[in-house]
């Protein structure tokens, strides 16, 4: 293998004079030909030998380039230096590929100067190159010196025909390929020297890898489809189908020259088809796989040279193997509540069988499309709609997206559904957890052949009752109702029944109030709606918490709604308590009027503290809960007529009350 430059030669869409570019690359945009050059440095264990003598000024080393103005040939730039990127050649599937990587010199300039012979006269040229950044990121702790590559074409003379520039070249965290190259057109010469310049000194840094260079005949854009295909789709076919392939050449070449080719080698080689030199190719009767393609050129002399004209795309025409049913779907028989399915298996097409079912109340048709089944239903395979007992006729037409495949009809199937219906409609859709055990019914029919009772079963069934804390409480479940007959057949039906959480109502504590005033009930629950009854003394008997003033002791009660439907209750006693009464005076002459000190409603503050002061403070009366009411008197001896003087803490609602009271007789 050529050491020194490998090509590959591609036809530029457009011709390109001499130019520069920097930082950038202006590829071929037309179509390409067979290279002439390529340079992939070839491949083996260890390191590759050393370049061609005099190609480039950097000493060669087999092993790690650990110094400026070395290089080697490695399968991955680690290889070369161990701080490195761990990256392998670009070449594709090329195995142990070596690659021509690079510690540049400390001096800038040209480091290679390949001779490139045997190209086309009055041709354009892509000449293309991919490097990369040997360096890590951290190298050169963040600061390494960027590479930076001029190539560029020289003719013999020396004169530049073309040339780029990288730029820097970054580092990167994932070591990545970048491809850089140009157009020129090599007028009626056939000799030209490919330059390499480094264009950065060397140091910390400055470490690359090159492969792939490449030079390509560059011409306009040659596109190749069969038809009823876009470019990008290949064919595929049933033996015997006629296809016809069209080329569409771009308008640099005003007289294109054509010859198409054949190859029966997965595109490995191509040979001429004799007298096939236009932009068609018609009437291709499939037989074996093949692929297909054209080449083109502006002059007949081109055309000959497999280096100096544009190819195509390949187009790739499938032979598939003919339809075949391998299984015929068969017949069947099934009970109403039962889902029977056709099946059928047939082999060859492409990608794969279609299958298409059709329906008919005769076996002889006439057939229309059948019901479509489920989406996840495989698709040889077919669940015919189960709507009433009869006989009822299926057949599959087996086809596929090949062309010139001509479709299959299997035979006719029969299905026969045997009767009856039934159907389960509970009596509720809902009950409450906690409720008591529901009677199921709703089954029909409820006998059949024999005196056969339907029976229901499901979670919670038991003995014909639903019991909702048997089936685990609130959720959603299913009941099934069971009748068999004499043809083995158990026909099924099924309804859900719903079990909502139990209501919980809570009217709080019991609660006291002074007569004239208001209390706030603080109901509670888990429902939507609340009612207090009775509505008495509430001003909304329909809110959780209302205000209560009722006019005497009431014992209010709480209901509760949920969202199901399920109701709790729950009872609050709300006592009212009567205003002090205090009489200013008293007569305790024993003549049965006034004789004792009465304080009406007292007896409503069984915790009050009852106490009666002389004027000088001495406490002439104590009393807890006023259960006797005082008749002037202290420790038995009448007390003076006169003013005393009492303090009443009633324990409950009021503050304290004091005030005078005076005894007269």
């Amino acid at each position: 293998m050529r050491r020194g430059l490998k090509l590959i030669l591609v036809l530029p869409a457009i011709l390109c004079w001499w130019q520069e570019l920097s930082g950038q690359t202006q590829l071929c945009s037309g179509s390409l030909g067979e290279p002439i050059i390529n340079m992939t440095f070839g491949s083996g264990p260890g390191f590759g030998p050393a370049l061609d003598a005099g190609v480039t000024t950097y000493q060669y080393v087999p092993g790690p380039v650990n110094d400026d103005g070395q290089y080697t040939l490695a399968s991955n730039v680690n290889y070369a230096k161990s701080d490195w990127h761990f990256l392998e050649d670009h070449t594709p599937g090329d195995i142990n590929g070596y690659m021509l990587v690079v510690n540049a010199d400390l001096a800038k300039g040209e480091f290679y100067r390949g001779l490139v012979s045997g190209l086309c006269e009055n041709t354009t040229f892509e000449f293309s190159a991919w490097i990369t950044n040997a360096n890590t990121p951290p190298t050169c702790a963040y600061h390494s010196i960027r590479p930076n590559i001029e190539f560029r074409i020289e003719d013999m003379d020396g004169t530049i025909l073309a040339r780029t520039t990288t730029g820097d070249i970054d580092t990167s965290a994932v070591p990545r390929w970048e491809n850089y190259g140009f157009t020129f057109t090599t007028d009626n010469k056939t000799e030209f020297y490919l330059v390499m310049v480094n264009n950065n000194g060397g140091g910390c840094g400055n470490d690359l890898a090159i492969d792939d260079i490449t030079f390509r005949a560059c011409g306009p854009s040659l596109l190749v489809n069969a038809e009823g295909y876009s470019s990008a789709e290949m064919p595929y076919v049933c033996p015997g189908a006629r296809i016809d392939l069209e080329s569409v050449v771009g308008s640099e070449f005003p007289d294109p020259l054509y010859q198409w080719q054949a190859s029966d080698d997965d595109g490995l080689t191509w040979l001429d088809l004799p007298g096939e030199d236009t932009n068609e190719l018609n009437g291709i009767i499939a037989g074996d796989t093949r692929s297909f393609r054209v080449v083109a050129a502006a002059n007949a002399a081109n055309l000959l040279s497999p280096f100096c004209r544009v190819v195509s795309n390949p187009v790739k025409i499938t032979v598939v193997p003919p339809l075949t049913i391998e299984q015929e779907p068969a017949d069947l028989s099934a009970c109403l509540n039962e889902q029977p399915f056709f099946e059928i298996a047939a082999s060859g097409g492409y990608p794969e069988p279609e299958y298409r079912w059709e329906s008919s109340s005769s076996p002889n048709g006439p057939w229309a499309p059948a019901e479509a089944a489920p989406e996840s239903t495989p698709p040889n395979r077919y669940y015919p709609p189960i709507t009433a007992p009869g006989d009822y006729y299926y057949r599959c037409i087996v086809s596929t997206a090949a062309q010139g495949c001509q479709p299959l009809a299997s035979r006719a199937a029969k299905l026969s559904i045997l009767p009856p219906v039934v159907t389960l409609d509970l009596p509720v859709e809902t009950i409450c957890a906690g409720q008591e055990p529901l009677l199921l019914t709703g089954g029909q029919p409820l006998r059949q052949q024999n005196d056969q009772t339907g029976i229901y079963s499901g979670k919670g069934v038991i003995n014909g009752y639903f019991d909702p804390q048997a089936a685990g409480g609130p959720g959603t479940y299913e009941i099934t109702y069971t009748l068999s007959n004499t043809s083995g057949c158990q026909y099924v039906a099924n309804d859900m029944i719903t079990v909502h959480p139990p209501a919980v109502a809570e009217a709080g504590a019991d609660r006291k109030m002074l007569e004239g005033t208001f209390t706030t009930l603080n109901g509670a629950g888990n429902g939507v709606s609340f009612s207090w009854s009775p509505a008495a003394g509430l001003d909304d008997p329909q809110q959780a918490s209302p205000r209560a003033s009722p006019p005497e002791t009431t014992t209010y009660t709480l209901t509760v709604t949920t969202a199901g439907g399920c109701t709790a209750t729950d009872t609050v006693r709300v006592e009212v308590l009567e205003k002090l009464l205090i009489p200013s005076a008293f007569t305790p002459n024993q003549d049965g009027v006034n004789d004792t000190w009465d304080i009406h409603g007292i007896s409503g503050y069984p915790e009050a503290s009852v106490k009666v002061f002389n004027r000088w403070g001495t406490t002439v009366f104590r009393s807890k809960g006023y259960h006797i009411p005082w008749d002037g008197a202290a420790r038995g001896a009448l007390l003076p007529d006169g003013t005393y003087y009492y303090l009443i803490i009633p324990g409950i609602f009021l503050e304290p009350v004091s005030g005078s009271v005076t005894i007269v007789r």
